[in-house]
């Protein structure tokens, strides 16, 4: 039964009838799911997501690319039911199908959304996978969001960063986009990562070339003070109190780095947890409180940190002028 429906779907790719092919590969997958052969499904919708996307149909392609992943999600509990050499080959085939399914589409959403919940998958990895597909793409606001939880480390994330910079934001703001990675990065407990994305940055953007102070901003200066800190003297919270109000003024460039600095001393110095104000004024506070919740949370709880991780789209740097995220 499987054979002929096969030779019927390359018939109908020979005839041009790619709505009616569409309609065949669901048939098998149906056929398949219910006798558990995972392992031909993948092969079948990958297979079948990437021609239908070749022959100008994103459409259907992003249809089965959405099966595979939920099949993926729903059905899979290990990578040996899917018959692949290994999860790089996995992890590169469903970074495939993420860069065929357009950015303007909400199916990529949607994929992302049940690739990030599988368990069984390195999602780092991943998640740097999408990373650098979004650079390429130019969308660099979702790369960033990529890479804060990826496993680079930290040499690709800091050239993407400096071009995100150098062609999106203003010339005067080479500091501000650099100083809320690496803060959002402390607060979510990635030391290293905090330390080679700063180095990356300043060692290679033009306007820095430099990996030490002075820099060119206070900013920066703060910055690799409270990594240093941070990586040599942990717990001295006098030290870090004494860092901030010495470079209260750069600070105040933007409101979310008081939230940033209160769970970054509370993590790293040993500062206790100060009481949110009452009254209003607390959605940098909140925002910040979700990323810090969603770092202590289990790393298998995939759904629930996809929806705390959003929270940085809404957090873009900002000073007296607006960064222009094109």
């Amino acid at each position: 039964m499987q054979r002929r429906l096969l030779q019927k779907l390359n018939e109908r790719f020979d005839q041009g009838d790619y709505y009616e092919a569409h309609q065949i590969y669901r048939t098998i997958y149906y056929r398949l799911v219910r006798e558990n052969k995972f392992a031909e499904i993948y092969n079948l919708l990958y297979e079948g997501s990437i021609r239908l996307f070749d022959k100008g149909e994103p459409n259907s392609g992003s249809d089965l690319a959405l099966l595979l992943a939920d099949l993926m999600l729903t059905k899979v509990t290990d990578l040996k039911q899917l018959n692949q050499p290994n999860e790089s080959k996995v992890l590169d085939d469903m970074t495939r199908l993420f860069s065929k399914i357009s950015n303007e589409s909400p199916e990529r959403l949607e994929f992302i959304s049940k690739l990030l919940k599988i368990k069984y998958l390195t999602i780092a990895n991943l998640r740097k996978r999408f990373a650098q597909t979004l650079w390429s793409e130019k969308n660099y606001s979702d790369s960033r969001l990529h890479f804060l939880y990826s496993s680079d480390n930290g040499d690709n994330c800091a050239l993407m960063l400096i071009e995100y910079q150098c062609k999106s934001a203003y010339p005067n703001e080479i500091d501000l986009m650099i100083a809320q990675f690496v803060l959002q990065v402390l607060c979510i407990r990635n030391q290293q990562l905090a330390h080679n994305v700063f180095l990356g940055y300043t060692m290679n953007h033009p306007k820095i070339r430099s990996n030490k102070p002075p820099f060119t901003t206070p900013l920066l200066n703060f910055l690799f003070f409270l990594i240093m800190a941070i990586d040599h003297y942990p717990g001295k919270s006098q030290l870090f109190e004494i860092l901030c109000n010495l470079y209260d003024k750069s600070l105040c460039r933007d409101p979310c780095y008081k939230d940033y600095l209160q769970q970054i001393g509370q993590i790293y110095f040993g500062l206790e947890k100060r009481q949110q104000q009452q009254g209003g004024g607390g959605i940098f506070s909140n925002l910040i409180q979700s990323i810090f919740d969603m770092s202590a949370d289990d790393d298998n709880d995939q759904s629930q940190s996809q929806q705390q991780q959003l929270n940085f789209q809404s957090s873009p740097p900002t000073t007296n002028q607006e960064v222009d995220l094109d």
